[in-house]
């Protein structure tokens, strides 16, 4: 039987995405009791090229595979050619690219074109630039308290 599907993404290798199929092998006959607890479990992996994101459907061996083909599809932008019904899952029809891909922008297509604010940027703290005041105070007194020399506010 079909666990689930899934998709992973890895950028610069070829091939670029992989497509895991979670199978479980039930017995036939009756077990015994020493086997119900070790089913045969399978994990496949196919991958799947960047050029041509695309594989055949195992809705026709598996009807299970339906929505995690399209969960794949959605998250991924890998096409189960044969499905009844490749569309997206989770993501808004309207939604643009498939957000759990390596290049996928962070803040997502549209917002990132969109400038941040200036206190986002932080280019006012120079990197490397030690805490200063209230932060360096808080920061010692955890440090403190952590080695226990801290005692309800009173130090040893």
């Amino acid at each position: 039987m079909l666990l689930d599907i899934g998709g992973v993404d890895y950028l610069g290798r070829e091939p670029r995405f992989d497509v895991v199929y979670h199978l479980l092998a039930l017995p036939i006959k009756a077990a015994t009791v020493a086997e119900v607890a070790t089913p045969r479990r399978v994990r496949v992996l196919v991958g799947v090229p960047e050029d041509d994101p695309a594989l055949p459907t195992a809705t026709n061996l598996w009807p299970s595979a339906d929505w995690a083909e399209r969960e794949v599809f959605d998250l991924f932008g890998i096409t189960f050619t044969g499905h009844p019904a490749m569309r997206r899952i989770q993501m808004p029809h309207d939604w643009v690219g498939h957000p759990l891909r390596k290049d996928y922008p962070l803040r997502g297509p549209a917002r990132e074109a969109t400038p941040r604010p200036a206190f986002a940027n932080k280019s006012n703290v120079p990197a490397g630039t030690p805490p200063s005041g209230k932060v360096a105070a808080a920061l010692q007194k955890q440090i403190a308290r952590a080695r226990g020399q801290i005692v309800d506010g009173e130090t040893k």
